[in-house]
């Protein structure tokens, strides 16, 4: 399973700071925050009905931003940032999260796949019932 950010693309959020082992967070923080953002991230998503990892180019955008807010709020926090920057990180990360959540079809992976029913007309109009396409 992969991380929903890694160290990369929260390093294209700092402007003045270049990670590394021996930075204040070290790449391998950044790394276990990354694990962990993901990890919580999955836990929501299952709560709400959505049980595979998203892996839709288009909507792992939307899920690599929302890790990487969280992410930063992290790095934010242990540098002691004095501004409120740290703070706006972590509302537009739980804003994200529960946007998603009250709508998963956000980044919900569907099929849209549709079958005609026997007896049904091939250019009848398909409609959804009790999760079945009609």
């Amino acid at each position: 399973m992969a991380d929903y950010c890694a160290v990369a693309d929260v390093q294209l959020e700092l402007q003045h700071l270049t990670l590394s082992g021996s930075t204040k967070p070290t790449t391998t923080q950044v790394t276990t925050w990354c694990g962990e953002v993901t990890a919580d991230m999955d836990a929501r998503f299952n709560a709400v009905g959505i049980t595979t990892q998203v892996s839709d180019a288009s909507k792992l955008k939307v899920v690599k931003a929302t890790a990487v807010n969280w992410v930063m709020w992290k790095i934010l926090e242990a540098l002691n940032v004095e501004s409120d920057a740290a703070g706006r990180r972590k509302k537009s990360y739980d804003d994200s999260m529960k946007n998603i959540e009250k709508h998963p079809s956000i980044i919900e992976e569907t099929s849209t796949v549709v079958s005609t029913p026997a007896g049904a007309s091939a250019g009848a109009r398909p409609f959804t019932r009790g999760g079945n396409n009609w």
